[in-house]
């Protein structure tokens, strides 16, 4: 047979072969049951791939809550691992697929987070003390490291209630800009020490997933951050992102105009 039509057959399967793996990794990525259909979580090196899984009434609660779900799951591992406890972590969103199931909406969402060097905890952004509760282990010495100007909002928490394995918060937010504001929940952070927690609403996890203020108004409102586990060292919230809300529903972000907003409370 002749060599050389051998060395050209050859060349073409092992080509056929390359193609078929490659397009099949990229259907597999691509494929809505790729991956948080089968995995709830896993670590490779210094990234841990997340999922989560939320039901709601409709496809934003639906989403909210399977974010909610995938950094609680990555909390957990987290929480048991020497190299990621202290360290600065970067969230980066995944895919996100949602679909009917009966009358109910079910999303999968997919974070990757990396983990970095240990934290030195720089922090960004914070306005006005605390007014504390007596039973809660907190000065009310504020951190005075600005950050950004025209985040057009400021930040107070007072009532911090801790309970072992979470704590209790009054969340106030100012407008101090000329134009329609919100903040999504899943856009806050909360932490005790180096314990990342989930930002929950009171009774049940029940109310609104959004904090909408008009120009110059003054919101609070009473949330939980649950970190699961016995926890020591500083309180601290972080407002993430900060949308415009040209719709003025209090519900619909625009464009992000601010971020990193932070509060910090010494334990004291």
């Amino acid at each position: 047979m002749n060599l050389n039509f051998l060395k050209f057959n050859f060349r073409l399967c092992f080509g056929v072969i390359l193609v078929i793996t490659s397009t099949g990794a990229l259907a597999l990525e691509n494929s809505p049951e790729w991956y948080c259909k089968n995995v709830a979580s896993e670590k490779m090196g210094n990234i841990i791939n997340s999922c989560g899984i939320g039901f709601g009434a409709d496809e934003s609660e639906a989403r909210d809550l399977a974010f909610d779900h995938a950094k609680k799951e990555f909390d957990k591992i987290c929480s048991i691992s020497d190299d990621c406890q202290g360290h600065a972590v970067n969230a980066n969103p995944k895919r996100t697929t949602c679909e009917e199931v009966g009358k109910k909406i079910k999303c999968y969402r997919l974070i990757e987070f990396k983990i970095g060097e240990r934290s030195s905890r720089t922090h960004v952004s914070s306005i006005a003390s605390s007014a504390v509760m007596q039973n809660s282990p907190v000065s009310n010495a504020p951190v005075t490291n600005p950050g950004p100007p025209d985040n057009g909002m400021s930040l107070s928490v007072e009532k911090v209630k801790d309970k072992k394995k979470k704590y209790d918060f009054r969340l106030n937010l100012k407008n101090d800009s000329n134009q329609f504001l919100l903040v999504n929940l899943t856009d806050i952070l909360c932490f005790r020490g180096d314990v990342h927690g989930m930002i929950k609403n009171t009774f049940f996890n029940t109310g609104p997933r959004s904090i909408g203020l008009a120009p110059g108004e003054v919101k609070g409102k009473t949330l939980v951050c649950d970190h699961g586990m016995s926890a020591a060292g500083d309180f601290r919230v972080v407002v993430s992102r900060i949308y415009e809300n040209p719709s003025h529903d209090g519900k619909t972000p625009g464009k992000v105009v601010g971020e990193n907003l932070e509060w910090l409370g010494k334990n004291i």
